[in-house]
C-alpha cells in the first residue's frame, strides 16, 4: 500500500501543470468576452443617443457635410472618454426621405429617418498567444440606432415685426443693423415653411403672414378684412 502512494506521487504536480494553462484560457476568454458584451452594450446606446441628437439637428446630410459625424463623434465621445484617435471607424449616416420608407405615407403622420451606425475598437486585456487561445491584440464592436423624426402638421405663422427708427441701429446680436437681420430671420422662416409646401401633401399647407409697425402705424377696417396700413 505504501509502495502504491509513492508511485502517485507528482501526479498532481503534472495535472496542475496540464490544468492550469486550460484554466488560465477559460479565465482569459470569460474576461475579455465579457468586457466585449459590456462595450458592445455601450456602443449600442451610444449609436442610439446619437441618432437622437442627429434627427433633432435633422440636417439634410448631404455629401461632404460633416455636421452629422461631428454629432456621432461628440457622442461617442461622451460615452468612451478614453478613446484615442482612430479608435472610432465605419461611422455611417444614413437619411431616408418619407417616399424612401414603406411604413410613411401621406395618408399618416409623415417623417424622415436617420439611421447611425459606428464601430469601436480598444485593446484586449488578454490577447493570447500560440499556446493559449484569446481574442488577438485588439476587438472591435459594432452597433447602430435608428430615430425617426415626425413633420408637423401644418401652421399658419404669423409675425409681427418692429419696423420702427430704433431698428436702424446696429446691434450686439449681429453684423448687420437690427431691421437687416429682422428681415433675414423672418425670410429663414418662410424658407423652412415653404420647403415642407414643396412635399405637396393634400390640405397641408403652411402659411405666413406679416404685420410690420413702426410709429406711425394705424390700423382702419373695412368689411372683409381687418388692414395694418404704415406710412413712412
Amino acid at each position: 500500500m505504501n509502495m502504491k502512494l509513492n508511485y502517485q506521487r507528482g501526479h498532481a504536480s503534472i495535472l496542475f501543470v496540464i490544468i492550469v494553462p486550460a484554466l488560465f484560457g477559460v479565465f482569459m476568454l470569460g474576461s475579455d468576452g465579457a468586457r466585449a458584451l459590456q462595450q458592445k452594450a455601450r456602443v449600442m446606446d451610444a449609436t442610439e443617443v446619437a441618432a437622437l441628437a442627429v434627427s433633432a439637428h435633422a440636417d439634410d446630410n448631404q455629401p461632404g457635410s460633416t455636421v452629422n459625424t461631428t454629432i456621432v463623434t461628440d457622442v461617442m465621445e461622451a460615452y468612451f472618454p478614453d478613446l484615442k484617435s482612430g479608435d472610432l471607424k465605419n461611422i455611417k449616416i444614413v437619411r431616408k426621405n418619407c417616399d424612401q420608407i414603406a411604413d410613411c405615407n401621406s395618408d399618416g403622420h409623415r417623417f424622415f429617418q436617420y439611421e447611425v451606425s459606428a464601430t469601436m475598437k480598444y485593446d484586449s486585456w488578454f490577447p493570447g498567444n500560440d499556446a493559449i487561445a484569446g481574442f488577438g491584440d485588439e476587438i472591435s464592436v459594432s452597433g447602430g440606432g435608428t430615430s425617426r423624426k415626425y413633420q408637423s402638421d401644418a401652421i399658419d405663422v404669423m409675425l409681427v415685426a418692429d419696423f420702427s427708427g430704433s431698428m436702424e441701429d446696429d446691434w450686439k446680436g449681429g453684423d448687420e443693423r437690427k431691421y437687416e437681420d429682422l428681415i433675414d430671420i423672418i425670410n429663414d422662416v418662410a424658407v423652412e415653411l415653404d420647403n415642407f409646401n414643396d412635399l405637396k401633401i393634400p390640405d397641408k399647407v403652411n402659411t405666413i403672414g406679416i404685420a410690420p409697425y413702426n410709429h406711425y402705424a394705424h390700423r382702419s377696417a373695412s368689411k372683409k378684412i381687418v388692414m395694418i396700413k404704415y406710412r413712412k
